[in-house]
């Protein structure tokens, strides 16, 4: 993460990606490498790459860094950073992340108060919006299929095919239970051998679903590059939130470790008040 040469690879956003994935797997909950990627100023450099690292990046480097501060050996790291280009410190990093993140949701303020009350953090997204969204899409696709949106006739015909293959399971069952005890004890299997076949049929499907998954990966090769995987990333990440990740940081550090102004403060109030006002968005 430190080396600003794997940029010429070609690779570095899946680089980063495997090395902050190799951090929550095997370096964070022992002890010894923890302590071994404080000495080695790893808070510092995870916080040089949360500040200049591309937006697909940002969420799981927040989520590393505030993995790290269940350690309290680390509060000193975070308190004595400073960014080598804009001169700022882990909180204000922190706050200025989270004002871009209501800028990015449409959070609106006016003279430092905040406008939607009712949805302070979504403010575009509402569950009657996308009620009637679905409503519509449902409404055109029958329009253009020609089928009609009711579904009652269907359940009946699913319950009347539900009751006649539930008569004929009493049938067979009964059936079976006027046969000799010898019968049933010679046609029963093996338990045995039933777990073998059922293990060896999942190896075989995963098997061959890997096989599938190679051999698409190969006839397009050319999809599968860097470019590929950062756009697929940018996708994903579109719909992360990353002010939740900033509340459980502050809330593990302290929301007063660093001298503020009073914008930051204000912010600061913002990002303590988050578990109650999601909480009231859910109500």
């Amino acid at each position: 993460m430190q080396n600003g040469e794997v940029d010429q690879s070609g690779n570095a956003t899946t680089f980063i990606l495997a090395t902050l994935d190799c951090l929550q797997n095997a370096i964070y909950g022992n002890k010894r490498s923890e302590m071994h990627f404080l000495d080695v100023e790893g808070v510092q450099i995870l916080l040089d790459l949360i500040e200049n690292c591309d937006y697909t990046l940002k969420r799981i480097s927040l989520s590393c860094l505030c993995t790290i501060l269940e350690n309290q050996k680390s509060f000193q790291y975070f308190m004595e950073w400073n960014s080598h280009k804009s001169s700022l410190n882990a909180t204000q990093l922190l706050i200025k992340l989270y004002q871009e993140e209501n800028v990015r949701f449409g959070v609106r303020f006016e003279k430092g108060i905040l406008q939607d009350v009712e949805r302070p953090l979504l403010p575009k997204l509402s569950y009657l919006i996308q009620k009637y969204a679905n409503d519509e899409e449902v409404n055109g696709m029958s329009k253009m299929t020609g089928a009609s949106p009711m579904r009652q006739p269907s359940k009946q015909v699913n319950s009347s095919v539900d009751q006649s293959q539930g008569d004929i399971i009493d049938e067979q069952s009964q059936s079976a239970d006027n046969e000799g005890s010898a019968g049933m004890e010679a046609s029963q299997p093996d338990r045995s051998q039933i777990s073998k076949l059922t293990s060896r049929s999942k190896a075989s499907r995963i098997l061959r679903m890997a096989l599938e998954a190679a051999s698409n990966m190969g006839k397009g090769s050319s999809k599968y590059n860097e470019s590929y995987v950062s756009n697929v990333l940018s996708k994903i990440v579109k719909d992360y939130d990353l002010r939740s990740t900033i509340f459980g940081t502050f809330y593990r550090v302290g929301f007063d470790l660093h001298e503020l102004n009073a914008g930051e403060k204000q912010v600061m109030e913002i990002i303590q008040l988050y578990p109650f006002l999601k909480n009231g968005e859910i109500w």
